[in-house]
């Protein structure tokens, strides 16, 4: 039995791809994909140029004239993703067709245990069982996977995860990025992976508690237990739409307007995914944020989605909204 062998796939620059598909007059040409004027996409002739995804359209046409800037569909008043998400769904019926696990990350991306794909192949061939191949990690997966751009691969065996470790900040692993990565580095005193091997399992122990300092102690080894799980489409369908500053909703009939425009898109996505999955939702959240004394307040509520029906979802959602709203002097409803 061999070890695990995990791929990650992530389609490089995924958006300008699609679009070069549908339109092939814009391969080798410096293009971007903006929605709402920001760069949500770049290829790598517009990033020749200093061009990335922190620009805005505007100032990527000061870095390149010449780039051409192609902007995401608009429907019901914001953005559809419509096609990238169908051009992901093609990627991964594609993958399922080396794995039987498979587990979609992203719109552009997937995790693939390929370690039974390689085992009954070699078998075939050699007629031998292999029993060590080179393993690579999920946790680990999506930092290799931007090594070695564009269009190579990179593969991670155990024995290399130690060189590798020497310069890789602790920040830079899976789940450590954030505050818990912060709250890491300031009580160990290190930035390292290479650092944070350094310390016993218990010393881990003790600075946090057993599981976590267990998992630290494990990671930084190169020992990833995580399972890739068979997950095809995404767990959840939903959309949403901003509206900064002075765009703010403050009229009953602007609130219930936008509910339905987004209720008819989940409606419309909902159905297609029941066509195609045969599931059916249960739960509906709405999330939404509101100025209260000059303050950004961010609120969430989930109840029962009883109907696919655009109206009745904005009736509910509506709902949710007035049971949680946290301003009930300011309530214009």
């Amino acid at each position: 039995m061999c070890e695990r062998i995990i791929a990650l796939i992530d389609m490089d620059c995924f958006f300008c791809q699609v679009e070069e598909r549908l339109d092939p007059s814009l391969k080798g040409k410096p293009m971007a994909v903006v929605q709402y004027n920001k760069i949500i996409a770049v290829n790598y002739e517009a990033r020749a140029f200093g061009v990335s995804r922190h620009h805005r359209g505007d100032a990527a046409k000061q870095k390149c004239k010449d780039i051409i800037l192609v902007s995401v569909p608009s429907d019901r008043g914001k953005a559809d993703g419509s096609k990238y998400r169908d051009a992901g769904r093609e990627v991964i019926d594609v993958l399922c067709q080396f794995s039987d696990c498979v587990e979609r990350a992203s719109v552009d991306e997937a995790y693939l245990d390929i370690t039974r794909a390689v085992e009954k192949r070699l078998k075939e061939i050699t007629e031998v069982q292999p029993f060590q191949l080179a393993n690579t990690f999920v946790i680990l997966g999506k930092l290799v996977c931007g090594l070695h751009k564009p269009n190579r691969q990179t593969v991670l065996p155990h024995s290399g995860v130690e060189s590798l470790y020497q310069t890789l900040p602790i920040k830079k692993i899976r789940s450590l990025g954030g505050k818990f990565g912060d709250e890491v580095v300031n009580q160990l005193g290190c930035k390292l992976m290479a650092d944070l091997a350094r310390f016993t399992e218990k010393q881990l122990q003790q600075k946090f508690d057993d599981k976590t300092g267990t998992w630290l102690y494990n990671i930084a080894r190169g020992i990833d237990h995580e399972p890739v799980t068979q997950r095809l489409v995404a767990k959840s369908i939903g959309c949403c739409k901003k509206f900064p500053g002075k765009q703010a909703l403050g009229t009953k009939e602007g609130v219930e307007k936008w509910l339905l425009e987004l209720a008819s898109e989940v409606s419309g996505r909902l159905a297609k995914d029941f066509k195609e999955n045969k599931r059916r939702a249960q739960l509906l959240t709405v999330s939404y944020s509101q100025d209260i004394d000059g303050k950004t307040v961010s609120s969430s509520r989930s109840g029962t989605l009883s109907s696919y029906e655009p109206p009745k979802i904005k009736e509910e959602a509506l709902e949710l909204i007035k049971k949680s709203n946290a301003t009930p002097s300011t309530l214009f409803w």
